[in-house]
């Protein structure tokens, strides 16, 4: 299988962020439309994070543009509950991209990334 590795195109920057992510895989209805949770999950260990997207290191891989649902604890009391595909993979780890992040959850992102810094 062939790993791809992000260029530094990143817009924003990354904070380190170590925590243990849960981690729900979606699979596509077959008209592409409709997402399901599968019974399917498993925690992997955050490297950083950023307003896009988050490194994780993973106990099994995700093929590319494979959507997640990732419930991140962005502090003692609250998670962050974001979907997002996964742009590359390598070396047990993997970059997903934020999709479909609310303002709820955007706001929640912003204010860890700004107690991290």
């Amino acid at each position: 299988m062939t790993s791809s590795y992000p260029s530094e195109r990143r817009r924003k920057k990354r904070a380190a962020f170590s925590k243990l992510i849960r981690v729900h895989e979606i699979h596509e209805s077959q008209s592409g439309n409709i997402f399901e949770m599968s019974q399917h999950r498993f925690y992997a260990q955050s490297v950083n994070l950023s307003e896009h997207g988050i490194c994780l290191i993973l106990p099994e891989e995700a093929p590319i543009l494979k959507v997640l649902k990732l419930e991140l604890p962005v502090s003692e009391s609250e998670s962050a509950n974001i979907y997002g595909r996964v742009i590359w993979n390598g070396k047990r780890q993997m970059g997903v991209r934020f999709s479909f992040l609310d303002a709820k959850n955007k706001k929640l992102i912003q204010r860890c990334l700004e107690y991290l810094s």
